[in-house]
């Protein structure tokens, strides 16, 4: 009887032990999973910094393969037809519709493969930012992964039988577009479409190219495809266009994200940002800026007494000229300070009088009247100053153009702007009040509505803050205001 008695408590032993050392290994695996997800959430949360400049940095038009091993090049040909076989085989697969339920073990398989079928697809890409007149994009006979870091634009207008080059000459003669198809899939709705498929007559059509979604071309030849960048036009107004512009002093990275990034790094993260802003604005044209602090408010008083810091010619004009080549615009921000707005608006007359290029008054700083240092009180400047600004800018806009010039100013209390009735509306200025306070989206989008949405104000403009909103907002919610913003700034 004690015998029995033994045996089962050591049974029991075992079993609570086994339970015990299940749930250890359940919680350690828990928390190396947990671990591994915060860090990856973490990573992609980190606020870029400055980034040194390379010495040398090599444009690239010609979009080569990813895949290219040249000492198997010899094999290419069977590579390319056992490639295309594949694919056939997949279309066939993806135009039978199964009803089946597969088990688990079935759907991890199912997995495997369709990841070792997407590794194997040759992977192509075309670094097409603005400013660039085209870039080249490398298609080989059978599958080719890429994805689309361009605007929303029709297929159709993308590859025409004008944009295919054969040996570095553009013709036509060899190759038919017809033969190219171009799938997408819709992983949420676990749906393909296609467009060019004789035999995907039951799938829907897919007509655009959108931003950042992957796509797979097929091809039964090798050829190369033109990717054309639409003829940039400078807007004759801000009013029916929208703006992204990345707000700061060129290489400080204190004072905003246009300062933390270089060159390379900036065009890219900007370039993103329109492409996205495109997708939620089907109403409007999206357009960058950079928002360069020309005269930086100090908290000591400077030899002419001002309180400004003035940049260097050479720094502006190298960002002026990286803006002309990559197809922004430009905000010149003054800070005024103690000084004569005029007077401040006259050093950089010869910038403002070209058509993409616009002004912005920061009042915040405009602490004279208070006879306190700029940043020991909040500022203002008066409807009569507003005035003088558009008058004055009024002056300098070509009479034989169209073209309006918009003059920004920041604003987030109702005490930045005295006497604001006497703010009058000079035809070819555009006034544009940007909400310029951080904080919460209720607080935000309150103070929008007061300030940005005046009546004088015909450019709607709002100012996120990357480390002080909290959270910042999406572009879709900003697009789901009931009057959007026209300006975007982040800083």
């Amino acid at each position: 009887m004690n015998r029995t008695i033994s045996k089962i408590i050591f049974m029991l032993s075992v079993f609570v032990a086994s339970f015990a050392l299940g749930i250890v290994k359940d919680v350690a695996f828990n928390e190396i999973t947990n671990s591994k997800t915060s860090d990856y959430n973490q990573s992609e949360n980190i606020k870029p910094t400055k980034i040194k400049e390379s010495t040398t940095e090599q444009k690239n038009t010609i979009v080569q393969n990813t895949n290219t091993n040249l000492a198997n090049s010899a094999k290419s040909s069977d590579v390319k037809q056992e490639a295309k076989t594949q694919s056939d085989k997949n279309i066939q697969h993806i135009n039978n519709n199964s009803d089946n339920e597969d088990n688990e073990d079935n759907e991890d398989n199912e997995d495997n493969e369709k990841t070792k079928k997407i590794n194997s697809i040759n992977s192509i890409k075309c670094e097409n930012f603005l400013g660039q007149e085209n870039c080249i994009l490398q298609i080989t006979k059978g599958e080719n992964a890429f994805t689309w870091h361009g605007k929303t634009i029709l297929i159709s207008e993308l590859f025409k039988q004008e944009n295919v080059i054969i040996n570095e000459i553009d013709t036509s003669s060899n190759i038919e577009i017809n033969q190219t198809s171009i799938w997408h899939e819709n992983k949420r709705l676990n749906l393909w479409s296609v467009w060019n498929s004789s035999q995907a007559k039951n799938l829907p059509p897919l007509n655009y190219l959108e931003h950042n979604n992957q796509y797979i071309i097929l091809s039964n030849e090798d050829y190369k495809l033109k990717i054309i960048s639409p003829d940039f036009k400078i807007p004759k107004s801000l009013k029916n266009k929208r703006i992204v512009a990345y707000y700061g002093y060129p290489e400080e990275p204190l004072l905003g994200i246009l300062g933390e990034l270089n060159q390379k790094e900036l065009i890219q993260r900007i370039n993103n940002d329109i492409n996205n802003l495109q997708i939620h604005s089907p109403d409007k044209d999206v357009i960058g800026a950079l928002h360069i602090i020309v005269a930086v408010a100090q908290n000591k008083s400077t030899d002419d007494g001002t309180y400004l810091e003035r940049i260097p010619n050479e720094l502006l004009e190298e960002y002026i000229d990286f803006a002309e080549k990559n197809n922004l615009l430009i905000f010149l921000d003054i800070q005024i300070g103690w000084a004569n707005l005029i007077d401040e608006i006259k050093i950089i007359e010869k910038y403002l009088k070209r058509n993409y290029i616009h002004l912005a008054l920061d009042p915040e700083y405009a602490t004279k009247n208070q006879e306190m240092i700029p940043g020991q009180a909040i500022g203002f400047i008066s409807g009569k100053e507003i005035n003088a600004a558009q008058e004055y800018l009024e002056q300098i806009i070509d009479p034989a153009t169209d073209y309006k010039k918009t003059l920004m100013i920041h604003r987030f209390n109702e005490f930045m702007i005295k006497d604001e009735t006497d703010i009058i509306d000079y035809p070819n200025i555009e006034i544009a009040i940007d909400m310029d306070g951080f904080g919460n989206k209720e607080a935000k989008k309150i103070n929008y509505e007061i300030f940005s949405l005046k009546s004088y104000s015909e450019v709607p403009t709002i100012k996120l803050f990357y480390n002080w909103d909290t959270p910042i907002f999406t572009n879709e919610e900003l697009m789901g205001f009931a009057e959007p913003p026209n300006i975007i700034i982040y800083q």
